[in-house]
């Protein structure tokens, strides 16, 4: 009886697997863990993954979906220097609950809409963030209860690419003087952002992008630069969008 049942499972399964074949839908074989796989690992309650074939190593979730912060660092046993960290597209976009992140030395980017529709979340330091060059398009676009961006001296952005906080009611003021390598607000980084009043920026930027602040009806001052851009102070800007 024992071989028979054992017979009828097996050809139960041939016939399954003769039926998926036909019907042209690919079967996925389950990967084999090697010592050069990909492997996920946690890291202060931020789960990563590691792409050996590019040396990236990317946060893709939040070990507790509930959590209301999150603290983005790297790990030493996969040391900067040598792998690229980034906080991955559209991470944790929509979150609910995230009420506040930090981004501590090591990581390099915050990619496309990491951040976008995060309703709680209120503040963003980066402070600690030496290496941080870019914050991706629309990375924290639509953040309605935002009202904090701590940055200092230490810290490394160079780029605000497109809409990155498009549409941030609740940014009142925003001081970004510190960020001393900053050199590009990109188009509609800031835009439809209504409760902004003022915005200062480093006298070594460069490049203000078409309608970065456009629909910020309450914005009286870009600092170092009146609102209609003439350059009253030592300052290195090339350009600003229509």
């Amino acid at each position: 009886m024992k071989h028979t049942a054992q017979k009828r499972a097996a050809k139960a399964a041939s016939f399954l697997l003769s039926a998926f074949a036909l019907s042209g839908i690919a079967l996925l074989k389950p990967a084999t863990l090697t010592a050069s796989a990909n492997l996920d690992f946690t890291q202060n309650g931020v789960n990563w993954y590691k792409d050996d074939a590019t040396k990236t190593i990317t946060a893709i979730s939040l070990a507790n979906p509930n959590a209301t912060s999150a603290v983005f660092e790297t790990r030493s046993t996969f040391p900067p220097s040598t792998w690229t960290y980034v906080i991955g597209e559209d991470m944790l976009r929509g979150n609910t609950k995230l009420k506040s992140i930090k981004i501590k030395s090591g990581i390099k980017r915050i990619d496309a809409s990491a951040f976008r529709n995060d309703s709680a979340l209120t503040t963003i330091n980066l402070t600690e963030a030496t290496d941080l060059t870019t914050i991706g398009n629309s990375a924290f676009e639509n953040c309605d209860a935002l009202t904090t961006i701590q940055v200092s001296a230490n810290t490394g952005v160079q780029t605000i690419n497109y809409s990155a906080f498009y549409d941030c009611d609740g940014l009142k003021t925003v001081n970004l003087s510190e960020l001393s390598k900053l050199k590009t607000i990109g188009t509609i980084a800031f835009y439809s952002c209504n409760s902004l009043t003022s915005i200062t920026v480093p006298t070594g930027l460069t490049t203000i992008g078409t309608q970065a602040f456009q629909s910020c009806w309450n914005l009286n001052y870009v600092y170092p630069y009146t609102w209609n851009n003439e350059k009253i102070f030592d300052c290195k800007l090339q350009s600003v969008g229509a």
